[in-house]
């Protein structure tokens, strides 16, 4: 990957576009409440929460990238649960979005795209490497 020159632009200094460096972990309520209340609690997670994490869920965590919105997200499945049809299916217990390398290239790729520029939100509670990328 390469490093992004700075803009020589006059709108990139008047927009721009937010980049965290910590992700969004979300924790299926057990057991479920009602429908109409709130199934997963939220909360924000540091880089070293989440080496704790893939320590702890390895190998059940498995990691996908969503290219819809750019940013790979750690799930880890619940037992199996019979739905209405009686057909198996894995519910998620844990849900993780946390930024890597590649979703914030493509965030800065975006932001020289649009001629905007860049703010970093929280820069120490990721991984350092990321700054790697400025």
């Amino acid at each position: 990957m390469d490093r992004f020159p700075s803009s020589k632009t006059d709108t990139s200094v008047k927009i721009f576009l937010g980049i965290h460096l910590y992700g969004y972990r979300y924790d299926r309520i057990m057991p479920p409440p009602a429908k109409e209340q709130q199934q997963f609690q939220m909360k924000h997670i540091l880089g070293r929460d989440y080496i704790e994490f893939l320590k702890q869920y390895f190998p059940s965590a498995k990691i996908h990238f969503d290219e819809r919105a750019h940013e790979h997200i750690t799930v880890v499945h619940a037992r199996s649960e019979t739905n209405i049809n009686g057909k198996a299916q894995f519910l998620p217990n844990i849900i993780l979005f946390y930024p890597s390398l590649k979703s914030i290239y493509d965030r800065l790729e975006l932001a020289i795209k649009l001629k905007v520029g860049i703010a970093i939100w929280d820069g120490g509670q990721g991984f350092d490497y990321f700054f790697d990328l400025f």
